[in-house]
């Protein structure tokens, strides 16, 4: 069924890729889908073009109605004053395919920011953008690394589009990556939350209980962390193979 549904969305696939391992009885398979065609798809032939909207970042009602009115999306204003130039969420998730086995679904979520919600929201409209099917969890890195070159592509280069409107160039912005808190460690490149300095926000290191289970006292105030800090330490920890203040690896983002 797997292999059928590859084949039968061979228009939108990009590679597939099976990780024959020595320690599982069954391969590994990993889909990676042209972000590109999928776009297109969403825009023309669901047409929704009419629906793309300039967000209006600039509200200054001061209420949080959707994600454009948040404070962090301001920053990208211009970019997201000319239409067509469409925001982007991402998600992932581990999704088992039977009680009775471990094999698992990791797919790879993108939805359109500049839809409303009650279209973005729609299945029909959630694009595939990658799918990993296996008996143990994916690496991000290699989950996300066909769909981090394509949407740098589509943020750079863009793609053309032809409307009602004439000859539209859309590129991509992504503006979050949404994952519950099992699947948010290995995506950040950190130790799960029970693990020492498990924290995302800052480097607390948490007290281990004699259940095994770590809890995090607000007895003392830790360092915040930082996008910059996290890289130097990601990069040091690539370097010498030793996890520091929770860093295990580069993130794939």
């Amino acid at each position: 069924m797997f292999v059928t549904n590859v084949v039968f969305y061979k228009a939108m696939l990009v590679s597939l890729h099976t990780y024959p391992l020595a320690k599982l009885s069954k391969p590994l398979y990993q889909v990676s889908y042209n972000t590109s065609y999928t776009i297109k798809l969403i825009i023309l032939f669901i047409d929704h073009w009419n629906e793309i909207a300039v967000p209006n970042i600039h509200d200054t009602t001061n209420t949080i109605s959707d994600i454009w009115t948040a404070d962090g999306i301001k920053q990208h204003d211009i970019f997201f004053s000319v239409k067509g130039n469409l925001g982007l969420s991402i998600f992932t998730d581990g999704v088992p395919l039977f009680k009775s086995s471990s094999m698992t679904f990791w797919p790879v979520y993108g939805v359109i920011l500049n839809l409303p919600p009650s279209i973005r929201n729609n299945s029909a409209n959630i694009m595939l953008l990658a799918l990993w099917c296996g008996s143990m969890k994916p690496s991000m890195q290699l989950l996300f690394e066909p769909v981090v070159d394509a949407l740098n592509s589509l943020h750079s280069n863009g793609i053309e589009i032809h409307t009602h409107e004439g000859l539209k160039v859309v590129r991509i912005k992504v503006l979050t990556c949404i994952c519950d808190t099992i699947a948010k460690a290995p995506v950040m490149g950190i130790k799960q939350f029970n693990g020492i300095c498990g924290c995302p926000v800052c480097i607390h290191p948490g007290k281990r209980l004699r259940n095994g289970s770590r809890i995090y006292l607000p007895q003392h105030e830790y360092a915040l962390r930082t996008h910059e800090e996290m890289c130097e330490i990601a990069v040091e920890v690539e370097r010498t193979g030793i996890s520091e203040q929770g860093v295990l690896c580069t993130s794939p983002l």
